[in-house]
C-alpha cells in the first residue's frame, strides 16, 4: 500500500508540473496548480511513509516470529547510534528490537 501512495504522489507531482507549464502564462492560475499539488501531495507522502513504516514492522514481526521469538518493542533509530554509520546511506532505516 506504501507503494501505492508513493507512486500516486509521484504521478500528482507529475501531473502538477505539466499543467504548470501549460498555464506558465497565466502567474496566479500556475501558482494555484502547483499550490494544490502540493497540498495533495503532501498527504500522500506522509501516508506513504507510515505505512512503509508499518511494513517494515509487519516484516519484523513475522520474520521474528518465523524464528520462534517474541518481539517487545521496535523502535526506528538514527544510523548514528547503530554501528553500521560508516556504510549508512540516507535511504536506508534501522530499527531497534527488543526481543523476549
Amino acid at each position: 500500500m506504501a507503494t501505492f501512495f508513493f507512486y500516486l504522489c509521484a504521478i500528482v507531482l507529475f501531473a502538477t508540473i505539466i499543467l504548470a507549464i501549460i498555464f506558465r502564462r497565466n502567474k496566479t492560475t500556475s501558482l494555484g496548480i502547483i499550490l494544490a499539488g502540493l497540498m495533495v501531495c503532501i498527504p500522500l507522502f506522509f501516508l506513504a511513509d507510515w505505512g512503509l513504516k508499518n511494513q517494515h514492522k509487519a516484516e519484523i514481526n513475522r520474520v521474528i516470529t518465523k524464528n520462534h521469538g517474541t518481539v517487545i518493542e521496535i523502535d526506528k533509530v538514527d544510523a548514528k547510534e547503530t554501528p553500521f554509520y560508516l556504510e549508512a546511506s540516507a535511504s536506508n532505516r534501522y530499527y531497534k528490537v527488543i526481543l523476549n
